[in-house]
């Protein structure tokens, strides 16, 4: 699977054009207006592995607005989420899938696994938020 992540993938669609958008959002406890802002995202994430090290740039509009650093597989870190908020952030690898965990640090005891399987050019991404049963899925392909 590792071999499979290096490299840019871009969204499909803008997000909002996606099933079930409005209701991750709202599961998710985002903010209305910062929701709202997302709709209209096509983001595109920039992956580089060494080791067990990821790192992760997320790029709006052309220009990088986040890079997440020193990301190790199968630990714990905690990192600042595109909203802005702390969240605790794990991955790792399960035969071809890649799964990720974020739990939000409000206090509101969220947590979202975040699938991720690559088949050739095409990532497919699903956000489930636990004990929600709301799933967000949408594509992204390799740039």
């Amino acid at each position: 699977m590792e071999a499979k992540i290096p490299g840019k993938w871009e969204t499909d669609e803008e997000h909002g054009k996606n099933k079930n958008f409005e209701e991750y959002q709202a599961a998710i406890g985002m903010d209305p207006k910062m929701a709202e802002n997302f709709k209209t995202i096509r983001d595109t994430l920039d992956y580089t592995i060494d080791g067990n090290t990821m790192t992760c740039k997320v790029i709006i509009g052309g220009n990088v607005v986040q890079t997440y650093e020193n990301m190790e597989r199968n630990k714990e870190m905690s990192i600042m989420g595109m909203d802005g908020k702390p969240c605790l952030y794990s991955y790792r690898f399960d035969n071809d899938k890649w799964i990720e965990t974020y739990k939000p640090e409000d206090g509101k005891g969220i947590e979202v696994h975040t699938t991720k399987v690559i088949n050739g050019n095409k990532m497919t991404i699903t956000h489930d938020v636990v004990g929600k049963n709301v799933k967000y899925t949408y594509t992204a392909t390799r740039k």
